[in-house]
Formats: C-alpha cells, sequence, structure tokens
C-alpha cells in the first residue's frame, strides 16, 4: 500500500506521481490475504478437474507474484517528472500565446477608427483563418 503525501498533478487524466510525494506503507490486508490463500489453494483443483474432463491443458491465469517492495526507482521519478513538467510547460505557452493574439485583436479594434481616418482604404488581415477584413473608407 501507498499512501500519497501531497497534491499530485494530474494531466490529460493521469496522475503524475514522483519519489517525494508517495510513502510506501507496506503490510498484509488479513481478510485479502486469507481470500488469496483460499483461491491459490483451490485454483490448483479447479484447472486439474478442468483438465481431466476436457481432456488437455487449459490455460488459466499465471500464478500469484508477491509484489516486491523496495524503493522506487529514481529514473522513473523522474522521467513522470520531466514528462509533466514539459506538459505543464507547453500548456502554459499555449496560454501566453493566446492571451497575446487576444491583446493584439484588441488594440486592432482599437486602432481601426485611427487606420479608416488616415485614408487607408484597404487592409486585409488573416488570423487562425478568419478570413479578410476589408476597411473602405466611404467619401
Amino acid at each position: 500500500m501507498i499512501r500519497l503525501e501531497n497534491k499530485a498533478p494530474v494531466h490529460s487524466g493521469i496522475a503524475c506521481l514522483g519519489s517525494k510525494g508517495l510513502s510506501v506503507l507496506g503490510g498484509v490486508v488479513p481478510t485479502l490475504y486469507e481470500e488469496w490463500k483460499m483461491n491459490q489453494k483451490y485454483s490448483g483443483l479447479s484447472r486439474e478437474s478442468m483438465r481431466l474432463s476436457q481432456g488437455g491443458d487449459v490455460d488459466g491465469p499465471p500464478p500469484f507474484e508477491k509484489l516486491q517492495v523496495g524503493a522506487p526507482s529514481q529514473k522513473l521519478g523522474q522521467k513522470g517528472k520531466s514528462s509533466c513538467q514539459y506538459f505543464s510547460l507547453s500548456a502554459y505557452i499555449l496560454v501566453l500565446l493566446l492571451f497575446l493574439l487576444y491583446c493584439l485583436l484588441r488594440l486592432l479594434l482599437k486602432l481601426l477608427p485611427l487606420l479608416s481616418s488616415l485614408k487607408i482604404y484597404h487592409l486585409e488581415w488573416q488570423v487562425l483563418g478568419l478570413g479578410s477584413l476589408a476597411i473602405l473608407d466611404a467619401y
């Protein structure tokens, strides 16, 4: 068993866990352990009876292997951390670019009356496929 010490960032439904935010509790839950032991004991009997009745080999689930509890490897913790940081950084850059685009468009909308008063007859611009904007000054 593990315990989450701090909040973990979640990106696209995946929790980015590092070695610093987790502590290994270990231990055995008695009821689950007893159930596992009984399943282990009787699973061989049911497989044997199925083999005998069908006259061949029946592939069942692989045998249970005990979990090796130890310190988490540093490579795994660092790899997950760097990929989460990369995702976080790219999302930050995207938000920053969208904000700059928003500010630029607001500035352009404020300058439109000034541009038309300077007798600019035709201004075309294309932003993110929105098309072209034409400003025509009426006489």
